[in-house]
């Protein structure tokens, strides 16, 4: 059993006296640690860290780090300078609060994701798209979202086709990118007549753990999209498990 912890991906941090620092330098060993250890020296605290695209050796790299300067003597500017004066070839450029109490990350753009642009969506905005468009709109907002994840679903399958991923490796690439993404924290699937499917911790019927029924709509038509460019037929998953039941799991079957 894998144990997990949140990853914080700090585009936005909230906190009073904290910085950040944009460093551009040349990808070569060690440089990212005498980085920080001059940083260390003032007695900084390390907020949040964030590597851009990985670089080669001998590249140009660039990364950004927060630090909290509550209780630490030395200014943004003398740490900035600290760290120019240590490393060779290394440029800082501080990144200081738009508002009193919030600092964003403002050098990084746009987010990738498998080198194609990429949003981050938190569960306030997500609630608004997958829960409440069903309150609006009731069974219309459900068909809604199933189509919207079929799409999704079939347009997925193609980018993996298209990637080199063959047979059962498509249905691995899609367990990853649900785990990578924030969807779901695994997914098996069992290719046997009728098709299951397992998904723990999808996070549709999280967000409605006391609806007491199958939930699942939008990720349900992801599955049925992606299974039906998969086995060359439409098909559709059916929710017969759910978080928002009462389950430890939502489990989909496919009929073909």
């Amino acid at each position: 059993m894998n144990t997990y912890v949140p990853l914080d991906v700090g585009r936005l941090i909230i906190g009073e006296n904290v910085y950040g620092f944009f460093i551009k330098t040349i990808a070569r060993p060690g440089v990212m640690a005498e980085i920080l250890r001059t940083a260390a020296r003032f007695g900084l605290t390390i907020v949040h860290i964030t590597n851009s695209l990985p670089a080669k050796i001998g590249s140009p790299a660039s990364f950004m780090v927060f630090y909290d300067f509550m209780n630490v003597k030395a200014t943004p500017e003398e740490v900035k300078k600290a760290i120019e004066k240590s490393v060779e070839a290394v440029e800082v450029e501080i990144i200081r609060p738009k508002l009193k109490g919030l600092i964003a990350d403002l050098m990084h753009f746009p987010l990738l994701f498998l080198n194609e642009r990429a949003i981050i969506l938190r569960t306030t905005v997500l609630k608004g798209w997958l829960i409440r468009i069903r309150e609006r709109f009731g069974s219309g907002g459900e068909a809604f979202l199933f189509y919207e994840g079929f799409e999704m679903g079939s347009a997925v399958y193609d980018d993996y086709m298209r990637l080199g991923f063959k047979g059962k490796e498509l249905w691995d690439v899609l367990s990853i990118t649900l785990f990578s993404t924030g969807i779901a924290r695994d997914m098996a699937i069992n290719l046997a007549t009728p098709v299951t499917i397992e998904v723990w911790e999808n996070i549709e019927c999280s967000m409605a753990s006391s609806k007491g029924k199958c939930f699942s709509q939008w990720l349900r038509g992801v599955l049925s999209g992606f299974a039906s460019r998969y086995f060359k037929k439409t098909v559709c998953a059916n929710e017969v498990k759910c978080l928002a039941k009462g389950d430890s799991s939502c489990i989909f079957e496919i009929s073909l």
